[in-house]
């Protein structure tokens, strides 16, 4: 029974793993891109919130 589980994490982790790195990679590119703050803070800030709820959903699924 265990063995099936891990197997059946393997999809999540995954894809939770490409949407932090992709999110992180948005957040970097929108930092350095020549805006004003307000729009950097606002461009930038939605994608490292948006890698905490995946890490958090992703860790309360595992605990099940």
């Amino acid at each position: 029974m265990e063995d099936r589980h891990g197997r059946k994490m393997i999809a999540p982790i995954v894809i939770t793993v490409l949407m932090v790195m992709y999110y992180v990679g948005f957040f970097v590119t929108c930092i350095f891109m020549p805006m004003p703050a307000a729009l950097k803070l606002l461009f930038g800030l939605a994608p490292i919130l948006l890698t905490g709820v995946c890490i958090l959903s992703w860790r309360k699924e595992s605990k099940r």
